[in-house]
């Protein structure tokens, strides 16, 4: 057993360790653009490296570790989160869920497929008018998607074609970062405070899953550094210096609120149903649907009474910017009412969930 004060310098010394091993890679690859194939394999190696030495070093230390805590009767893979026997249904509880807490940009984007095929139709009808162009010229009319269904698979496509182009790059964001950093704090970290919690006291679950990401946040930080890295230039003046640090600021304190957040959506998840494939699950579609995209917030360009559409721009959708605003508030309020309900039956045979009150970490 250890102290919450160790407890902490433990999680400290992980994240310092996970975000550290990325700067031991070669000083010219680490000059490479992010998405450089060169830079995400010593990036995939190196952090493979942190992950399998860092579970190998609480594997080794396990008995010491839950000796007389709460996890003190329970195997390693189950206070880890290994378990396999409730993994497929965590993985379809936290996929509704996520849907749910999608629902404003999930909206937003039908609401841009129907304006899309709506004006793809209005080409094809004009397309359709001059027809008498294309013969004489000799020139075939482009094809226009005409139905939503059609032009959302035709971007399925088109994602599908750049996944396949640069398969590194998706790996790394569906598959590795989700896994290796959930590993990391999820199941590392709460494993980790879980340990200073005294087996004839029962811990604050809770409060654990609002602590927990404190040091998911930490850990990107560096990213600050690295913004700083790539924008400065020689010869600047203090005005310029204060425009880019109040810049990166702004980005990096947007990225922290993010990260901050998802971490206690991630570790609410993880600790509810007792498996790491929760948090992987939330994280992989996080990573695929990203931020919302809020351009619905600024009116379209021009005056015509077609709306602007282009991959990626819902300005088209300006004039449901409240209606939207609204419904991206409520998935998140959904989100927050439905996760306990939906996760009760897995709450009770979790081996890190308690429901019961914490009286204090011991010191």
């Amino acid at each position: 057993m250890i102290s919450w004060d160790t407890s902490n310098l433990l999680c400290l010394l992980t994240s310092t360790v996970y975000v550290l091993g990325l700067y031991t890679i070669p000083a010219r690859v680490r000059e490479l653009p992010r998405d450089d194939t060169e830079h995400i394999r010593y990036r995939l190696a190196i952090t493979a490296f942190s992950n399998i030495l860092t579970l190998s070093l609480i594997g080794y230390c396990f008995s010491f570790l839950v000796e007389r805590t709460m996890l003190q009767h329970q195997s390693f893979t189950d206070a880890m989160g290994f378990r396999i026997d409730n993994a497929l249904l965590s993985v379809s509880i936290t996929a509704l869920l996520m849907t749910v807490f999608y629902a404003g940009p999930i909206v937003a984007f039908l609401g841009y497929l129907w304006l899309a095929a709506r004006n793809a139709r209005v080409n094809q009808s004009v397309a359709a008018a001059n027809g008498h162009e294309s013969q004489s010229t000799g020139t075939q009319p482009r094809e226009i998607v005409v139905s939503p269904f059609a032009l959302w698979v035709d971007i399925l496509h088109c994602q599908w074609r750049d996944m396949r182009r640069y398969p590194e790059i998706s790996v790394r964001m569906l598959v590795f970062a989700p896994v290796s950093e959930e590993l990391i704090f999820r199941s590392v970290i709460i494993f980790l405070m879980l340990a200073a919690v005294p087996a004839e006291q029962t811990a604050d679950s809770l409060r654990i899953a609002l602590i927990c990401p404190f040091w998911f946040a930490v850990a990107h930080i560096h990213h600050a550094f690295t913004l700083w890295k790539e924008e400065r230039a020689p010869g600047w003046d203090s005005d310029q210096k204060r425009a880019v640090l109040r810049s990166i600021f702004v980005r990096t304190g947007v990225q922290l609120t993010y990260t901050t957040i998802f971490g206690v959506i991630a570790a609410l998840l993880y600790l509810r149903t007792g498996s790491i494939s929760a948090p992987i699950t939330s994280h992989v579609i996080c990573n695929y649907a990203q931020l919302p995209n809020m351009s619905f917030m600024r009116p379209p360009y021009g005056k015509t009474s077609t709306p602007r559409i282009s991959t990626g721009d819902y300005t088209c959708l300006y004039q449901y910017r409240y209606a939207l605003l609204v419904l991206h508030a409520g998935g998140l309020i959904a989100f927050s009412l439905f996760l306990f309900p939906w996760t009760r039956a897995m709450s009770q045979q979790s081996v890190l969930w308690r429901e019961a009150g914490f009286e204090g970490f011991q010191r």
